[in-house]
């Protein structure tokens, strides 16, 4: 029995060789047929794309036996149906074998763009594989930046520049407002000269406006750019523009090559990202009598130009004097002033607006030295005044010199290690301060506003939040005036770390230290924290409010 099913066993395994071997040497439906020999296809979440403005990398799975690699991307949708290149705007990279290898860049793409793609492997020997889409089928490029910032700004016009040799035919520029997104939109024709170029200059803007200006090549935006004029230049005024301090000097020493149709009234223009220092020179600056009014400006940008004036004064006569949008600023706030009035003179306003206010040792200085003669007012507004020395904001300490007025508004003043923020030994003068913010201000045993013993002097302080003293300790105290009960005071608050002399308080004292009160004090944040908020409504400098 064993014997029969072996031999049954053997003749069903010579008969089943039989049928293979015929079958591999016969071409029958066991042959294997090419065409469905291909190669694996792309994994689809092996695939990311990084995309830049006009470029986009592509990284991906390798594929065994690939020896190349086709992508094809396109604006339009990309499907199985559609063959190769079969898109209007379809573009087809590989089909030479150069894609040997992951990653790959595509270039010459649009910003702010969306673009399908999808890719192949490829091979000489095996059928291309199918197509491999990228899983949420598109990518879309990021805004393309080739606007530089926007310069020359002035109260009617600015300055535009691009990267050079940029394809561009037009701009559109439109108000920049809150929930806005165009208002009074134009679109102006870029022609040949400002293409080969690369600038452009905006004419007929409305002063002290946010502009949003985006420039196209063609349909495709190619940057955009936001910007805000300066107020304009007054009439009536000669525009200088100051490359340095040396030509400064020479506009004061040889004032008559500068006067032109205007009676002396001078517009002194610093251009924005400069640096005009003074401080090096062997003497101050004096303004010449034959200026009648003169305008420091900083033009518009990024950043406000720096002046270090080392100490100004005035001979001669003046209607106005006026510090706008500067840095101003010496080295350290033991050394010089921003205005050091040492000469005979009088000067009908000095008005420092829209600055910064650095390292002196003080803003305004009335010289005992030489000092003769008289200021209409001292006005400074929306300014942010920073380590200012012992010599404070004002200092005028003069026999027979007359003040009418100083004006405080608008500004923070930070670090302040002086006996007194104001200080005047003139008879018959107003000081008034609104919306401000005080911290880190007045020393020890002084006075916020010393006017010493000075006859028909009125205080009229409002709007306004003083926080800590200058260096501040358990023990100090200050005096808000040196003269008791002379100050008219209208939603003024002080935080608990600016204790008064007895007798000698102001206004409101909050319940809350500085630290209490502000965000970040010490680092010169001082937005009002939100538990505090109610406490001192409508005071302090505004920009702190918004």
């Amino acid at each position: 029995m064993k014997m029969f099913k072996y031999i049954i066993g053997s003749g069903a395994f010579m008969l089943l060789a039989s049928i293979i071997g015929t079958a591999c040497t016969d071409g029958n439906d066991w042959d294997v047929d090419s065409a469905h020999d291909r190669l694996f296809s792309v994994t689809a979440s092996k695939i990311s794309i990084s995309a830049q403005p006009t470029s986009a990398e592509i990284s991906w799975g390798t594929v065994p036996d690939a020896e190349y690699y086709v992508i094809e991307y396109s604006t339009d949708s990309l499907y199985d149906e559609i063959e190769i290149g079969g898109t209007q705007h379809s573009v087809v990279l590989g089909k030479d074998k150069s894609i040997v290898e992951t990653p790959y860049v595509i270039t010459g793409l649009q910003g702010e763009t969306k673009y399908f793609l999808r890719m192949k492997s490829m091979s000489s020997v095996k059928a291309d594989s199918k197509w491999t889409y990228l899983e949420k089928y598109s990518f879309k490029t990021s805004a393309e930046q080739i606007l530089n910032e926007v310069a020359s700004i002035t109260g009617e016009s600015a300055v535009l520049s691009w990267t050079e040799g940029a394809e561009v035919t037009s701009l559109k520029l439109a108000e920049a407002k809150d929930d806005v997104e165009e208002v009074d939109t134009t679109y102006i024709e870029l022609d040949a000269a400002a293409v080969a170029a690369s600038s452009y200059t905006l004419t007929g803007l409305t002063p002290k406006t946010k502009y949003s200006v985006s420039i196209y090549n063609g349909d495709v935006k190619r940057g955009t750019r936001t910007f805000t004029t300066t107020e304009s230049y007054p009439a009536g005024y000669d525009i200088v523009n100051v490359s340095d301090a040396d030509m400064l000097n020479d506009i004061f020493t040889n004032p008559a090559n500068y006067i032109q149709d205007n009676g002396g009234n001078v517009v002194l223009v610093f251009a924005n990202g400069s640096t005009t220092d003074y401080m090096g020179e062997s003497m101050e600056l004096t303004i010449p009598a034959d200026f009648k009014s003169v305008i420091f400006w900083g033009e518009s940008g990024d950043t406000k130009p720096v002046f270090m004036p080392k100490g100004l004064s005035m001979a001669g006569s003046h209607d106005l004097i006026r510090f706008y949008n500067l840095d101003l600023q010496n080295t350290s706030s033991a050394n010089d002033y921003i205005v050091n009035f040492n000469v005979e003179g009088t000067v009908g306003e000095i008005l420092i607006d829209n600055c910064n206010i650095s390292k002196t040792r003080g803003v305004v200085r009335v010289q005992s030295d030489g000092a003769k003669g008289s200021i209409g007012s001292i006005n400074i507004d929306n300014c942010v005044l920073t380590d200012i020395g012992s010599y404070g904001v004002l200092q005028t300490k003069v026999s027979g010199f007359t003040l009418n007025s100083v004006s405080l508004s608008n500004s923070t003043v930070n670090t302040l290690s002086a006996g007194g923020v104001l200080v005047t030994q003139q008879n018959n003068v107003h000081i008034s301060i609104d919306a401000c913010t005080f911290y880190n201000c007045v020393a020890t045993g002084k006075s916020f506003i010393d006017i010493n013993k000075m006859s028909n002097v009125t205080v009229d302080v409002k709007n306004t939040i003083i926080g800590q003293l200058y260096s501040y300790t358990a023990e100090s105290t200050i005096k808000a005036t040196s003269v008791k009960g002379i100050a008219t005071t209208t939603n003024l608050f002080t935080t608990t770390d600016c204790p008064y002399n007895s007798g000698y308080e102001w206004g409101e004292i909050l319940s809350v230290s500085s630290t209490e009160l502000f965000v970040n004090p010490a680092e010169g944040d001082f937005h009002i924290q939100s538990a505090s908020q109610s406490s001192v409504t409508g005071a302090g400098d505004p920009r702190w409010n918004e």
